[in-house]
């Protein structure tokens, strides 16, 4: 996916940047740091307190997948450790992947800084 920013156009589908909530979820308004791909946790902790971030935004640019159980593990513990540190994190998956993580979902009900974001691709529109 390309992206426009500030320093110039990106094609590289893991990075993390910083902006401003503007979806009208609990996390809006606030900084936030965008993750596209997969990081270390801890990687993702330390740009996000370096630039005084209070949200996570996990699965920008439309990045999240699904493969297996395995990688949807690694999902759950990058979740779990941000949410131990604080953070508002939401996670934005495409509605096909939806069925298939409903048990990694139930984890986090009672977790109030967790938002989910689903995707719908709307056609024609």
């Amino acid at each position: 996916v390309k992206r426009e920013y500030i320093t110039g156009t990106s094609d590289i589908e893991d990075i993390m940047f910083v902006g401003v909530e503007v979806e009208h979820t609990p996390a809006h308004g606030m900084t936030t740091l965008f993750v596209a791909g997969k990081h270390n946790t801890q990687d993702i902790i330390d740009l996000a307190n370096i630039n005084n971030c209070t949200h996570i935004y996990l699965g920008a640019n439309q990045s999240f997948t699904y493969k297996d159980e395995a990688d949807i593990t690694e999902w759950e513990f990058l979740i779990l450790g941000l949410l131990k540190e604080e953070f508002h994190v939401t996670l934005d998956i495409d509605i096909k992947f939806y069925p298939h993580i409903l048990d990694t979902l139930s984890l986090f009900k009672d977790e109030t800084d967790f938002i989910l974001m689903l995707s719908v691709k709307l056609p024609h529109m």
